[in-house]
Formats: C-alpha cells, sequence, structure tokens
C-alpha cells in the first residue's frame, strides 16, 4: 500500500487542477495562485469549514478540503444559485455544498488517475465546521496545497497513513 510518496504528489496536484476548473467552471470564481508543500508541513490549519474524504485501494489517505468562511459562503451561494434557500438552512447548505464538491473533484480525479489499473474507492463525505490545528507526529505525513481566490483560500490536505487518523482528522489513540 502507498501512502504519501510521488504518486501521492502527483494525484494531488491533479485535485488542485481539478478544484481549480470546478470553481471556474461551476462557480465563476477565478483561482489567482496554487502553492503547494510536499515536504516538512508540520501542521495544517483547518479553517471555518471541512469537507474530508478517506481514499483506499492503492493509496490509504485521507483528503480534506479546508475553505475560509467568506470563500465558502460565496461557493454555496453561486452553487445553490437555483434554489430557494431560507437563512435558516443556508449552513445547512454550506456543509452540504462542501460535501458534494470535494466529492465530485476526487471523483473525478480518479477517473483520470490509475495505477496499474488497481481501483481506488472513496469513503462517503463528511463536513467539520471547527476551526483547529493539526501538528504533525512522526509517523504523520502532510502535503498541502493552497487555491488562492479573491474571496479567500481553499487549502487542501492530503493525509497519510489513514489508519493513524478518525474520519474527522483526529488521531487516533
Amino acid at each position: 500500500m502507498q501512502t504519501l510518496n510521488a504518486d501521492t504528489k502527483r494525484f494531488i496536484e491533479i485535485v488542485a487542477k481539478q478544484t481549480s476548473e470546478f470553481l471556474e467552471n461551476e462557480t465563476a470564481i477565478n483561482t489567482l495562485e496554487i502553492d503547494f508543500q510536499f515536504c516538512d508541513v508540520q501542521r495544517l490549519k483547518l479553517h471555518y469549514l471541512t469537507s474530508i474524504m478517506a481514499v483506499e485501494g492503492p493509496f490509504q489517505v485521507i483528503f480534506a478540503f479546508s475553505f475560509d468562511k467568506e470563500l465558502a459562503i460565496e461557493i454555496t451561494k453561486r452553487y445553490t444559485a437555483d434554489l430557494s434557500i431560507t437563512e435558516q438552512d443556508f449552513e445547512e447548505y454550506m456543509d452540504e455544498t462542501s460535501a458534494d464538491i470535494i466529492n465530485i473533484i476526487l471523483g473525478n480525479t480518479l477517473v483520470n488517475f490509475q495505477i496499474s489499473g488497481k481501483s481506488i474507492d472513496l469513503t462517503p463525505p463528511i463536513a467539520i465546521t471547527e476551526a483547529r490545528t493539526i501538528y504533525r507526529t512522526k509517523l504523520a505525513k502532510f502535503i498541502t496545497a493552497k487555491i488562492s481566490t479573491k474571496y479567500g483560500n481553499l487549502q487542501i490536505f492530503c493525509v497519510g497513513p489513514k489508519e493513524l487518523f478518525d474520519k474527522k482528522l483526529n488521531y487516533k489513540n
């Protein structure tokens, strides 16, 4: 099984590109810059809203998309523009939108990314709304991509090995 290596780095590059294209095509939010950190990432700062999915198969990693509040609000407004949403329901739609986005992007990325014909599976997405910081232990590996927009940033985190974390990115034990 692979955790974080050259294939994983290539995978997060493709995920970041797909995310940028998704934002531009589906919400008309332009990417200003994409910045990658592949080594010596010591901590992850989860922002206002974070969607999480685990990747299973040849990869054993967790992806988290962490949105700045202003960006999460803007994406949700644009993504749900055709729906009639009350103010009370807006936060629920933000959670659903962020989960839908990570599901679509990782699903589309997997179609374009295969390793020797092995199957890659995804767990259902979850959304959490707790800003916090996760510090890397010596067994964990973190790589990141930051997508900057005029509404704020979207951090894409790839965390492994998956066995070290629960579904909300808390360390097990």
